[in-house]
């Protein structure tokens, strides 16, 4: 019997890309949760490698209707927007909009949700990304989320100290997929 399910909703730092294992922090939650409640949870991972915030709203909907009609949905996870960090002149209202419709929708389907801040990106790690510029587009990304946090009573998890983990300047390791997991973990532990 599945006792609780979370959505995770995001792009490849949800994915878990370039982990050494192939896996992402939503494998790590749902072993998590199932060790420390006893009980079956499942996480299902709902990241897609390269999507922007934009991509994501736009299979949002359909994810999370899909979701809601699980055995215990209880949970859901958004961390997004570091692809977005590749055209530091994309817009962060626009961003924020993006973000806010993502959170309309958990909120619609009585999801409890839990929004991420973005790590930093290091050096110039992939070709599409300038550390410089996209880390200064990531810290006024993450000051949108919390604001959003603040409007909507989101509980919230922070990854910009995890910059120590990325593989390949964007990506986290194995270690630091668990890392993610914990946090997230924390939150629906202590709720």
């Amino acid at each position: 019997m599945i006792y609780g399910t979370v959505l995770c909703l995001g792009d490849s730092l949800t994915f878990g890309a370039r982990s050494e294992y192939g896996r992402g922090y939503p494998e790590e939650l749902s072993m998590r949760l199932t060790n420390h409640f006893k009980q079956e949870w499942s996480a299902i991972n709902h990241g897609v490698n390269g999507e922007t915030s934009l991509d994501v709203l736009r299979r949002a909907f359909a994810s999370i209707r899909s979701f809601a009609t699980l055995p215990g949905a209880k949970w859901g996870t958004l961390l997004a927007g570091t692809n977005d960090s590749k055209n530091p002149d994309y817009p962060i209202e626009l961003y924020k909009d993006n973000m806010r419709q993502i959170i309309q929708i958990f909120l619609r389907h009585d999801i409890n949700l839990i929004i991420g801040t973005l790590p930093p990106v290091e050096g110039n790690c992939m070709p599409c990304f300038d550390s410089k510029r996209s880390n200064g587009w990531i810290s006024s990304a993450n000051e949108a989320i919390l604001a959003l946090r603040e409007e909507y009573s989101l509980k919230l998890v922070t990854f910009e100290d995890l910059g120590n983990y990325l593989i390949d300047g964007v990506h986290m390791n194995y270690e630091g997929y668990c890392k993610m997991a914990d946090r997230w973990f924390e939150v629906i532990r202590d709720h």
